[in-house]
């Protein structure tokens, strides 16, 4: 009997969106009161949580401060997050909007829940929140590469490196902000290793 070994397809990678970009979603969403979809997006692209951490979220946690602190699902590490002021109000119009179209959220609420079938009211799973991603990014005409959740922190990464002036520090900032084991992992993470390699080809 011969073995043989069972090929996987190649995993494409999540790009980021440009920050115009994801400040052009954001306004179309709360132009068409999408206001639950928005703080979504926001709360990827303004704290840089994985999706699984944001869905645990509960209103309490947001709205009694400026500042959150978020023990890591994935890592189990602690991060403290401070709410931008941007972000505050996106939080503020989210709830009063909801407070406005049903009941106002409980402190004890999570942000975003399963509207249907027996798990109405549970926290919404990682693949709910993928396809309402996905959804949004094509209805708005906004194409990134393998879209999903991911591209969410991965827009919050690029933006913390490129308004740190794109430097190693910056790199290293951005590296303890997403409790990476080093600035190597970083890098890899927001796409400059392969950019660099790029550029290596373009300027010979």
């Amino acid at each position: 009997m011969v073995l043989t070994k069972k090929k996987t397809a190649r995993q494409t990678e999540t790009a980021p969106l440009k920050w115009q970009e994801a400040q052009t979603l954001l306004k179309l969403l709360k132009a068409d009161d999408k206001h639950e979809t928005r703080l979504m997006f926001a709360l990827g692209f303004y704290t840089g949580l994985r999706i699984s951490d944001i869905l645990r979220l509960t209103w309490g946690q947001i709205t009694s401060g400026p500042e959150v602190v978020v023990i890591e699902k994935k890592t189990g590490k602690s991060r403290r997050i401070q709410l931008n002021p941007d972000l505050q109000t996106i939080i503020k119009e989210a709830r009063k909007w909801a407070g406005e179209h049903g009941a106002l959220p409980g402190p004890g609420e999570f942000l975003f829940t399963s509207k249907r079938g027996p798990s109405i009211g549970s926290p919404l799973t990682v693949m709910g929140a993928n396809i309402r991603i996905r959804e949004a990014l094509e209805e708005y005409g906004i194409q990134t590469q393998n879209a999903s959740s991911h591209c969410l922190r991965k827009t919050f990464a690029r933006r913390v490196y490129e308004a740190n002036g794109r430097t190693e520090d910056g790199l290293i900032l951005l590296s303890q902000i997403l409790n990476h084991t080093g600035p190597a992992m970083t890098r890899k993470y927001i796409g400059l290793t392969r950019e660099v390699v790029a550029e290596a080809y373009m300027n010979l």
